[in-house]
């Protein structure tokens, strides 16, 4: 074997391929990997269907709502109610009056924990469904049109996207969105 300058002519010629190889591959990927960008958010708001959801999820605040309100109106009543006790009255009936206010600001504590918890689990019952259809419409959308990877603008990662490989028409298409 020949020595170029200390280097072997078989490790010349080895890492020649190997750069060869490299740069083979990496034109052969950039021309197939197609990448596309969605605004999933825009997406979601023009859906017919978050709509509807929203409507359903703001009559079931409403309910709860009318409910605060009696709590609310309960509470200012027992709070007038206490103020207007005579200084004469014994301590054990302004004790009691005291823990009655206690107790229902605590109700009303509790109520609202409830309710937050009960509004976040009807929108996921709500949502869910509309995500999945969205979802599946993207995926669908980046199969049919040869695309590897899609990327969500809505959620501030992309630095840089051409309009050409914007898919949200076709996905608006896919789910009968004007």
């Amino acid at each position: 074997m020949k020595k170029i300058t200390g280097i072997t002519y078989a490790a010349l010629r080895s890492a020649s391929l190997t750069i060869l190889f490299v740069l083979l591959a990496s034109t052969v990927f950039s021309q197939t990997a197609k990448f596309g960008y969605i605004n999933s958010a825009e997406l979601l708001k023009q859906m017919p269907e978050i709509k509807e959801a929203d409507t359903k999820l703001l009559a079931l605040a409403k309910q709860f709502e009318v409910r605060q309100n009696e709590l609310k109106e309960e509470y200012n009543k027992k709070i007038a109610e206490y103020q207007s006790l005579e200084k004469e009255t014994p301590t054990s009936i302004r004790e009691m009056k005291e823990n009655e206010i206690v107790d229902l600001q605590n109700r009303i504590a509790t109520f609202q924990e409830k309710v937050q918890q009960d509004i976040m689990k009807k929108k996921e019952e709500l949502y869910q469904p509309i995500l999945d259809k969205a979802e599946k419409a993207i995926q669908d959308v980046a199969k049919e049109n040869g695309y590897r990877y899609v990327f969500d603008s809505s959620m501030g990662v992309l630095l840089y996207a051409d309009d050409s490989d914007d898919i949200s028409a076709m996905v608006k298409k896919k789910l009968n969105i004007q």
